[in-house]
């Protein structure tokens, strides 16, 4: 799998443990960094949902079209208060699957409005069902970050998942958040280095 990313702060971190795949619609973070809303930052699904339930997991059903589905995926936001804006630099994703599960895993986010993959993974072997991280770098600039994980190609009843591995988070989005000059603030800067040019050109100071 691609390497863990550990750059930068946490900004919003979800742990899917005592969630049994499909039987929780929405999953509020265990994590938020300051001046991140933790109202917005929920863990959720497309419908429709299934029935089939896996401990410590989260999952929609819907995963057997052999190409990817974009109205069947696992979605989580972060929104930063007014005044900030988030610079997110760092993904970390644990999955999991069952042996007649999902086969390929996709990344999506709303910065080209989920057009085009960020990341994605290809399962060769279908014995292979431990979790996996899937870790990716980002530099993503906004109030507010979606991402989308889209699971498809499946050969059987049971899916593919987030997964709670144990002693680390499900899902970890990392990066920094810094509050947006005022305009007002922005203009006397650009004036005082004005100022600044004009009296070393001038005055040779």
């Amino acid at each position: 799998m691609l390497r863990r990313i550990s750059n930068a702060d946490i900004l919003v971190a979800w742990d899917t443990a005592g969630c049994n795949a499909y039987e929780t619609l929405v999953r509020t973070n265990n994590y938020v960094t300051q001046n991140v809303v933790d109202s917005t930052a929920l863990l959720t699904g497309s419908a429709p949902y299934g029935y089939q339930n896996r401990a410590n997991t989260y999952a929609v059903e819907g995963q057997s079209f052999t190409e990817l589905n974009e109205n069947v995926y696992v979605q989580f936001s972060l929104s930063a208060e007014s005044g900030y804006q988030l610079t997110v630099t760092g993904l970390d994703l644990y999955v999991a699957r069952s042996s007649t599960g999902a086969r390929s895993f996709a990344l999506r986010s709303n910065q080209d409005d989920f057009s085009s993959n960020l990341v994605e993974w290809t399962v060769d072997d279908d014995s292979n069902t431990l979790p996996w991280l899937l870790g990716h770098e980002l530099n993503l600039e906004d109030t507010t970050v979606t991402f989308r994980v889209y699971m498809w190609d499946a050969t059987g009843v049971q899916k593919g998942y987030i997964y709670d591995p144990g002693a680390s988070n499900s899902i970890t989005v990392s990066g920094t958040i810094a509050a947006v000059p005022e305009p007002a603030t922005v203009s006397m800067l650009g004036l005082a280095s004005g100022l600044i040019l004009f009296w070393r050109r001038n005055f040779g100071v």
